[in-house]
């Protein structure tokens, strides 16, 4: 039992990695065709899928080591008058 914490990390580190390899054709062919990537578009995406933060933030890490860049803001987002 003093190991299952340790499996359990482990574990969801794999459905991360697993979830990631999942989304990288789908991020990287919106990214080939020039869609932004924000952080918020990633957040709702995940949260519309039932991941908790904690899942959502380790399937990040995943895709951006795996090349998919997120983008800081939308253009619509940006107030350049401030």
């Amino acid at each position: 039992m003093k190991h299952l914490k340790k499996f359990n990390e482990h574990v969801a580190m794999d459905l991360a990695q697993d979830i990631a390899n999942d989304l990288y054709p789908i991020f990287k062919k919106k990214k080939d065709k020039g869609e932004k990537i924000t952080l918020g578009f990633f957040d709702n995406f995940m949260e519309e899928r039932g991941a908790n933060s904690e899942l959502s933030s380790e399937v990040l890490n995943n895709l951006v080591s795996m090349g998919i860049n997120i983008d800081t803001y939308d253009d619509e987002e940006v107030d350049y008058n401030n």
